[in-house]
C-alpha cells in the first residue's frame, strides 16, 4: 500500500445515537444511564456539547451498550484483509462473560478445531 495511512475517526453522531436508543430501551433517565454506566453524569452533557469520550469513558460505555466498539470508527478505505479468525474469536470469547479460566479453555477448543479443519482443507 502506498501513500498517507488511514486515519479513522471517531463516529460521534453514532456513538449517540446508540446511547441514547440504549438508554430508552431501558427506560432509563440519563443519570440512571450514568449510574449504571459507571460514568459521571456529565459525560452526556460533554458529548452532547460535541466532545469525544475519553478511552475509559467510550469503553465503559461500549461495554454497557453491549456494542462492539468498532461500529463507531469511521473508515477512509475498505479493510483489504478480513481479521484472522483467532483475532475474531477471542473478541467473541471475551464478549461470552465466562470467567476468563473457562473463556481461555473455550478459545483453546475452538482453535483446535479451526487448525484441524484447516489441515483437512489444504
Amino acid at each position: 500500500m502506498t501513500g498517507q495511512p488511514e486515519r479513522p475517526s471517531f463516529d460521534r453522531a453514532a456513538f449517540i445515537g446508540t446511547l441514547d436508543a440504549t438508554r430508552q430501551a431501558r427506560g432509563l433517565s440519563w443519570r440512571q444511564a450514568a449510574t449504571q454506566a459507571a460514568v459521571s453524569p456529565s459525560t452526556f452533557t460533554r458529548l452532547g456539547d460535541g466532545h469525544a469520550p475519553d478511552v475509559d469513558t467510550f469503553a465503559a460505555l461500549v461495554v454497557w451498550m453491549h456494542a462492539a466498539a468498532d461500529q463507531f470508527i469511521i473508515r477512509t478505505r475498505p479493510v483489504e484483509e478480513p481479521e484472522p479468525f483467532p483475532v475474531v474469536l477471542a473478541r467473541a470469547v471475551r464478549a461470552t462473560g465466562l470467567p476468563p479460566r473457562d473463556a481461555a479453555a473455550l478459545q483453546q477448543v475452538a482453535l483446535a478445531a479451526y487448525g484441524a479443519v484447516r489441515e483437512s482443507a489444504e
